[in-house]
């Protein structure tokens, strides 16, 4: 499935790189180890569980949105493209090495996992993790709502130096 019509791409119809905002939104991500202007490096551990979660079932959209990392940002042909790397590299016994060194889920993290009692538990993620995620989420839901009302104030200024304007002539 083509993502052309969900990120924002350039005339050869390479995907943009990240915008600012982006880059922060995605770096905030438990499951992300850095962002550089088009490239994602994930941690070892999301990409295990990633797997994990692929093998039992669940589709990988829904797991890469369910961390934070949404198709509209980051598209869909990147999330079958990991996947298939993924799965490839699993096969071979072997990692890219990008993330050495922060490949392991923190302990506490680990510690929080659910024990799955049935197929639908082990979808879950740590509650650390969605703890983590639903801050994040709420930091950038209040950022937005300030810059919304920022935007509707200058709006409004506008929308009263143009009935000035309009009167005086």
């Amino acid at each position: 499935m083509a993502d052309s019509q969900d990120v924002a791409r350039d005339a050869s119809g390479r995907r943009l790189r990240f915008t600012g905002e982006q880059l922060a939104y995605l770096e905030s991500l438990p499951a992300v180890v850095s962002v550089s202007g088009n490239r994602i490096v994930f941690h070892q551990w999301f990409r295990e569980d990633f797997l994990r979660r692929v093998d039992a079932g669940e589709g990988p959209v829904a797991i890469f949105r369910a961390a934070g990392l949404d198709p509209a940002i980051i598209g869909y042909k990147r999330i079958e493209r990991c996947t298939s790397r993924w799965r490839r590299e699993r096969e071979k016994g072997v990692t890219d090495g990008a993330d050495e060194g922060v490949a392991q889920m923190p302990a506490a993290a680990a510690a929080d996992m659910p024990v799955p009692a049935s197929d639908s538990a082990a979808n879950l993620l740590p509650l650390d993790v969605c703890n983590r995620m639903l801050a994040q989420q709420a930091n950038y839901i209040d950022r937005l709502e300030r810059e919304n009302s920022d935007l509707k104030r200058q709006i409004q200024e506008l929308q009263v130096m143009l009935v000035s304007k309009v009167t005086a002539s």
